[in-house]
């Protein structure tokens, strides 16, 4: 024949299966054991480094921006409230016509008020609702003006625990995947 052992030709139909796994999509493939490292134990080990390090990469950029970036930003702005653009624009806002910029002025009513822009009647609506609530976190809730609803990362996190309640809710409480 051609010169071809059995064990030759297992070895190329071996190749022939590997090919084919590797290649087609449909065949489940099996997992790589070296990635896994086991103890003793049995049980999957944890590499505390590469776990440090990839906390560090959470925890670092977001220390930074609790403690220098927001409270930085946070002065920038009370700053400018008092003699800047955020002035300007208040001031801007107040003098504008009554019928004009209704949105503007119900949504910065707050910041009007504080600088003595507006005068009259509060709106009614959200405003008292969104007063009540914020005040009630500045008193408990540490943070100097964080846990406000002019924060967008404050609302975010609002947004976030909601839908997160709202999926768990949804699922019946399981925490299946």
């Amino acid at each position: 024949g051609n010169g071809r052992g059995p064990a030759d030709l297992a070895a190329a139909a071996a190749t022939r299966t590997r090919l084919r796994a590797l290649s087609d999509t449909r065949i489940a493939r099996p997992m790589d054991t070296d990635l896994l490292v086991l103890s003793d134990a049995g049980g999957p080990q944890v590499d505390w480094l590469q776990f440090a390090i990839l906390a560090a990469l959470f925890v670092a950029p977001a220390a930074w921006w609790w403690y220098i970036i927001v409270p930085t930003r946070r002065r920038e702005i009370a700053a400018s409230k008092k003699r800047g653009e955020i002035k300007e624009y208040l001031e801007d806002l107040s003098e504008a016509p009554k019928g004009e910029r209704k949105a503007e002025k119900w949504m910065y009513d707050r910041y009007l008020r504080e600088a003595k822009l507006a005068d009259g009647p509060r709106p009614e609506g959200l405003p008292e609702a969104v007063l009540a609530f914020e005040d009630g976190l500045q008193e408990a809730l540490p943070g100097g003006g964080f846990w406000s609803f002019d924060n967008p990362v404050f609302v975010y996190l609002i947004a976030l625990a909601g839908l997160t309640t709202f999926l768990l809710a949804s699922n019946g409480f399981k925490l299946t995947m």
